[in-house]
Protein backbone atom coordinates (compact mmCIF):
# COMPACT_ATOMS: atom_id res chain seq x y z
CA UNK A 1 0.00 0.00 0.00
CA UNK A 2 2.25 2.51 1.28
CA UNK A 3 4.23 2.07 -2.64
CA UNK A 4 1.35 2.61 -4.30
CA UNK A 5 0.70 5.89 -2.18
CA UNK A 6 4.02 6.50 -3.42
CA UNK A 7 3.20 5.99 -7.04
CA UNK A 8 0.22 7.73 -6.63
CA UNK A 9 1.78 10.95 -5.15
CA UNK A 10 4.72 10.51 -8.30
CA UNK A 11 2.00 10.26 -10.49
CA UNK A 12 0.16 13.99 -9.27
CA UNK A 13 3.62 15.67 -9.06
CA UNK A 14 4.02 14.81 -12.34
CA UNK A 15 0.68 15.87 -13.90
CA UNK A 16 1.12 19.15 -12.23
CA UNK A 17 5.09 19.25 -14.13
CA UNK A 18 3.26 18.81 -17.47
CA UNK A 19 0.13 21.07 -17.29
CA UNK A 20 -2.56 18.85 -17.18
CA UNK A 21 -3.78 20.32 -13.59
CA UNK A 22 -3.34 23.69 -15.60
CA UNK A 23 -5.70 22.56 -18.64
CA UNK A 24 -8.31 20.93 -15.87
CA UNK A 25 -8.19 24.57 -14.33
CA UNK A 26 -8.63 26.39 -17.41
CA UNK A 27 -11.55 24.57 -18.59
CA UNK A 28 -13.21 25.08 -15.43
CA UNK A 29 -13.10 28.95 -15.07
CA UNK A 30 -13.98 28.65 -18.93
CA UNK A 31 -16.80 26.67 -18.22
CA UNK A 32 -18.02 27.93 -15.38
CA UNK A 33 -17.87 31.44 -16.01
CA UNK A 34 -19.84 30.78 -19.59
CA UNK A 35 -22.51 29.14 -17.20
CA UNK A 36 -22.85 31.90 -14.55
CA UNK A 37 -23.55 34.48 -17.87
CA UNK A 38 -26.45 32.18 -19.33
CA UNK A 39 -29.60 31.49 -18.18
CA UNK A 40 -30.31 29.03 -15.35
CA UNK A 41 -32.71 27.05 -17.91
CA UNK A 42 -30.19 26.93 -20.42
CA UNK A 43 -27.18 26.13 -18.14
CA UNK A 44 -29.33 23.29 -16.83
CA UNK A 45 -29.64 22.21 -20.37
CA UNK A 46 -26.63 22.29 -21.96
CA UNK A 47 -24.38 21.44 -18.60
CA UNK A 48 -24.93 17.44 -18.84
CA UNK A 49 -23.23 17.38 -22.22
CA UNK A 50 -20.66 19.36 -21.14
CA UNK A 51 -19.76 17.87 -18.02
CA UNK A 52 -20.24 13.85 -20.39
CA UNK A 53 -18.07 15.54 -23.35
CA UNK A 54 -15.75 17.56 -21.70
CA UNK A 55 -14.78 17.47 -18.06
CA UNK A 56 -15.14 13.50 -17.99
CA UNK A 57 -13.28 12.63 -21.19
CA UNK A 58 -10.44 15.51 -20.19
CA UNK A 59 -7.91 12.93 -19.42
CA UNK A 60 -7.73 9.93 -22.14
CA UNK A 61 -5.91 11.80 -25.04
CA UNK A 62 -3.88 13.76 -22.47
CA UNK A 63 -3.21 10.30 -20.75
CA UNK A 64 -2.39 8.79 -23.94
CA UNK A 65 0.18 11.39 -24.61
CA UNK A 66 1.72 11.36 -21.47
CA UNK A 67 2.16 7.24 -21.74
CA UNK A 68 3.93 7.88 -24.68
CA UNK A 69 6.30 10.59 -23.58
CA UNK A 70 7.14 7.87 -20.80
CA UNK A 71 7.40 4.64 -23.05
CA UNK A 72 10.09 7.37 -25.43
CA UNK A 73 11.90 8.17 -21.83
CA UNK A 74 12.23 4.14 -20.99
CA UNK A 75 9.97 4.48 -17.82
CA UNK A 76 8.28 1.06 -18.98
CA UNK A 77 11.65 -0.56 -19.17
CA UNK A 78 12.04 0.74 -15.88
CA UNK A 79 9.05 -0.93 -14.67
CA UNK A 80 10.34 -4.25 -15.41
CA UNK A 81 13.42 -3.94 -12.45
CA UNK A 82 11.58 -1.92 -10.08
CA UNK A 83 8.82 -3.31 -7.44
CA UNK A 84 6.35 -1.41 -9.45
CA UNK A 85 3.38 -3.51 -11.38
CA UNK A 86 1.85 -2.80 -14.34
CA UNK A 87 -1.35 -2.57 -12.94
CA UNK A 88 -0.55 -0.28 -10.40
CA UNK A 89 0.73 2.07 -12.84
CA UNK A 90 -1.87 1.97 -14.65
CA UNK A 91 -4.14 2.40 -11.75
CA UNK A 92 -2.59 5.43 -10.47
CA UNK A 93 -3.03 6.82 -13.53
CA UNK A 94 -6.81 6.44 -13.72
CA UNK A 95 -6.59 7.55 -10.40
CA UNK A 96 -5.55 10.34 -10.78
CA UNK A 97 -7.09 11.73 -13.98
CA UNK A 98 -10.08 10.49 -12.71
CA UNK A 99 -10.16 12.99 -9.85
CA UNK A 100 -8.85 15.63 -12.06
CA UNK A 101 -12.31 15.09 -14.04
CA UNK A 102 -14.12 15.37 -10.67
CA UNK A 103 -12.74 18.56 -9.36
CA UNK A 104 -13.28 20.25 -13.04
CA UNK A 105 -16.76 19.23 -13.08
CA UNK A 106 -17.32 19.64 -9.16
CA UNK A 107 -17.97 24.13 -10.02
CA UNK A 108 -19.53 23.89 -13.36
CA UNK A 109 -22.34 21.45 -11.88
CA UNK A 110 -22.90 23.69 -8.89
CA UNK A 111 -23.12 26.32 -10.90
CA UNK A 112 -25.32 25.34 -13.87
CA UNK A 113 -28.06 23.40 -10.59
CA UNK A 114 -27.77 26.83 -8.91
CA UNK A 115 -31.70 26.05 -9.25
CA UNK A 116 -31.36 22.53 -8.06
CA UNK A 117 -28.85 19.90 -7.93
CA UNK A 118 -28.09 16.04 -7.28
CA UNK A 119 -24.67 16.34 -6.95
CA UNK A 120 -23.73 12.61 -6.38
CA UNK A 121 -25.49 11.10 -9.47
CA UNK A 122 -23.31 13.83 -11.95
CA UNK A 123 -19.98 13.12 -10.09
CA UNK A 124 -20.73 9.57 -10.47
CA UNK A 125 -21.69 9.89 -14.50
CA UNK A 126 -18.50 11.92 -14.70
CA UNK A 127 -16.17 9.65 -12.82
CA UNK A 128 -17.46 6.46 -14.67
CA UNK A 129 -17.23 7.82 -17.95
CA UNK A 130 -13.29 9.18 -17.03
CA UNK A 131 -12.72 5.83 -16.43
CA UNK A 132 -14.03 4.16 -18.90
CA UNK A 133 -12.34 6.02 -21.56
CA UNK A 134 -8.87 6.39 -19.33
CA UNK A 135 -8.92 2.61 -19.50
CA UNK A 136 -9.91 2.21 -23.22
CA UNK A 137 -7.72 4.70 -24.22
CA UNK A 138 -4.42 2.98 -22.28
CA UNK A 139 -5.68 0.18 -24.04
CA UNK A 140 -5.30 1.68 -27.39
CA UNK A 141 -2.30 3.42 -26.58
CA UNK A 142 -0.45 0.51 -25.68
CA UNK A 143 0.78 -1.26 -28.74
CA UNK A 144 1.79 1.90 -30.26
CA UNK A 145 5.00 4.54 -29.67
CA UNK A 146 3.76 7.37 -31.71
CA UNK A 147 0.66 9.48 -30.95
CA UNK A 148 -0.22 9.46 -35.00
CA UNK A 149 -0.36 5.64 -34.16
CA UNK A 150 -2.64 6.15 -31.46
CA UNK A 151 -4.70 8.40 -33.63
CA UNK A 152 -5.61 6.59 -36.48
CA UNK A 153 -7.39 3.57 -33.94
CA UNK A 154 -8.44 6.07 -31.12
CA UNK A 155 -11.48 7.36 -33.00
CA UNK A 156 -13.33 3.67 -33.94
CA UNK A 157 -14.07 2.90 -30.49
CA UNK A 158 -13.77 6.86 -28.97
CA UNK A 159 -16.34 9.03 -31.42
CA UNK A 160 -19.50 6.08 -31.21
CA UNK A 161 -18.99 6.07 -27.05
CA UNK A 162 -19.52 9.62 -26.96
CA UNK A 163 -21.57 10.79 -30.23
CA UNK A 164 -24.25 7.62 -29.60
CA UNK A 165 -26.03 8.75 -25.97
CA UNK A 166 -25.17 12.38 -27.18
CA UNK A 167 -27.61 12.03 -29.84
CA UNK A 168 -29.98 9.92 -27.96
CA UNK A 169 -30.06 12.34 -25.41
CA UNK A 170 -31.11 15.25 -27.07
CA UNK A 171 -33.90 12.78 -29.47
CA UNK A 172 -31.46 12.77 -32.96
CA UNK A 173 -31.39 9.10 -32.36
CA UNK A 174 -34.65 7.11 -30.98
CA UNK A 175 -33.64 3.40 -31.04
CA UNK A 176 -33.56 0.38 -28.40
CA UNK A 177 -29.86 -0.70 -29.40
CA UNK A 178 -28.63 2.85 -28.72
CA UNK A 179 -28.65 1.71 -24.85
CA UNK A 180 -26.20 -0.85 -25.91
CA UNK A 181 -24.10 1.71 -25.65
CA UNK A 182 -21.84 1.71 -22.17
CA UNK A 183 -21.78 5.62 -21.71
CA UNK A 184 -25.32 5.80 -22.39
CA UNK A 185 -25.96 5.10 -18.41
CA UNK A 186 -23.51 7.81 -17.56
CA UNK A 187 -25.14 10.45 -19.09
CA UNK A 188 -28.29 9.27 -17.85
CA UNK A 189 -26.80 9.57 -14.53
CA UNK A 190 -25.74 12.82 -15.17
CA UNK A 191 -28.79 13.96 -16.80
CA UNK A 192 -30.62 13.00 -13.99
CA UNK A 193 -28.35 15.23 -11.15
CA UNK A 194 -29.97 18.58 -13.03
CA UNK A 195 -33.70 16.17 -14.01
CA UNK A 196 -35.78 13.67 -12.25
CA UNK A 197 -37.48 12.73 -14.41
CA UNK A 198 -34.52 10.96 -16.13
CA UNK A 199 -33.81 7.44 -14.70
CA UNK A 200 -30.46 5.82 -14.52
CA UNK A 201 -31.31 2.09 -13.97
CA UNK A 202 -29.20 -0.18 -11.75
CA UNK A 203 -28.61 -2.52 -14.35
CA UNK A 204 -27.43 -0.08 -17.34
CA UNK A 205 -24.96 1.22 -14.59
CA UNK A 206 -23.60 -2.54 -13.83
CA UNK A 207 -23.25 -2.43 -17.66
CA UNK A 208 -21.04 0.05 -18.23
CA UNK A 209 -19.34 -1.30 -14.76
CA UNK A 210 -18.82 -4.67 -16.79
CA UNK A 211 -17.29 -2.99 -19.48
CA UNK A 212 -14.93 -0.81 -17.60
CA UNK A 213 -13.66 -4.62 -15.94
CA UNK A 214 -12.97 -5.54 -19.94
CA UNK A 215 -11.18 -2.49 -20.66
CA UNK A 216 -8.86 -2.89 -17.56
CA UNK A 217 -8.53 -6.33 -18.05
CA UNK A 218 -7.17 -5.35 -21.74
CA UNK A 219 -4.76 -2.22 -20.74
CA UNK A 220 -3.16 -4.12 -18.62
CA UNK A 221 -2.70 -7.42 -20.67
CA UNK A 222 -1.33 -5.19 -23.40
CA UNK A 223 0.68 -3.09 -21.19
CA UNK A 224 2.20 -6.57 -19.98
CA UNK A 225 2.99 -7.49 -23.67
CA UNK A 226 4.28 -4.18 -24.50
CA UNK A 227 7.14 -4.46 -21.63
CA UNK A 228 7.87 -7.74 -22.59
CA UNK A 229 8.10 -7.64 -26.17
CA UNK A 230 10.09 -4.52 -26.08
CA UNK A 231 11.38 -4.08 -22.74
CA UNK A 232 9.29 -0.61 -22.52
Amino acid sequence: MKRVTSLLALEVRLEYRYGIHAVGAILAVLWTGLLIAVPSDTARGVVPFVLFADSATIGGFLLAAIVLFERNERVLSAIITSPVRVREYIGVKVVALTALSIAVAVPIAVVAGREGLRLGPVLLGVALTAVLMLVLCLALVAPHRSIIGFLTVAPWPLIPLMAIPLARSVGLLDHPLAVAVPTAAALDLIDSGFDERVDASAAAVAYLLAWIGACGVLARRRFEAAVRASGG
